[in-house]
């Protein structure tokens, strides 16, 4: 039974749609993080995990272990962003999902934003 709901599960992780390149706001990440999660998955988590923040926080470490190529989970990418700014190259080491390329992608993006507006 185990099997089947972890076949289920990867099997509506694998069929979610993820915008690769979409980069979140601050204000994205923390509002509303929950819709990066597929339903079986949120359904799953929502039965172990009480705490909202931690329930995507896991939820969302979980899409990205499970596709690392196919999406960009806004919690992994702002931990990647913030390691980076504090000088941490150690990313790939440390079983962190987002690259350091990813981050410096999302900076040169936010940059570019930035000036836009001005």
């Amino acid at each position: 039974m185990v099997q089947q709901a972890a076949t289920l599960i990867f099997a509506d992780i694998r069929e979610q749609q993820y915008d690769r390149e979409f980069y979140p706001t601050a204000n994205e990440v923390a509002e509303d993080a929950l819709h990066f999660l597929p339903p079986l998955l949120h359904l799953f988590l929502e039965r172990l995990v009480k705490p909202d923040l931690k329930r995507v926080a896991l939820g969302q470490s979980l899409v990205q272990a499970a596709r690392p190529t196919g999406s960009i989970m806004p919690l992994q990418l702002a931990l990647a962003v913030e390691l980076d700014r504090l000088g941490n190259s150690q990313l790939p080491h440390m079983s962190i999902n987002q690259s350091i390329n990813q981050s410096w992608i999302y900076i040169a993006h936010t940059r570019k934003a930035s000036n836009a507006l001005i």
